[in-house]
């Protein structure tokens, strides 16, 4: 779903505190306007896309390059 929509995955690993890390990639802000703040909100925008119909259109805001943008996904 997320590469159909157009997110952009880092490009680049990195290690931090021994672990191997994508880094460069988008930075999801918000999924169907609810802000990605903690597992809480994680929590929520998985109930919200899973009690949605299969095909509902839904707006993600993320970070890419220094510049918020918006991509349109749809619901599976």
């Amino acid at each position: 779903m997320a590469s159909n929509m157009g997110l952009q995955g880092g490009s680049k690993m990195v290690t931090i505190s021994g672990k191997e890390v994508p880094l460069g990639g988008d930075i999801i802000l918000a999924v169907a306007g609810i802000p990605v703040l903690s597992e809480d909100h994680i929590e929520q925008i998985r109930n919200h896309l899973a009690g949605g119909a299969p095909g509902s259109p839904f707006k993600m805001s993320v970070l890419r390059a220094g510049k918020v943008i918006e991509l349109t996904g749809v619901t599976q």
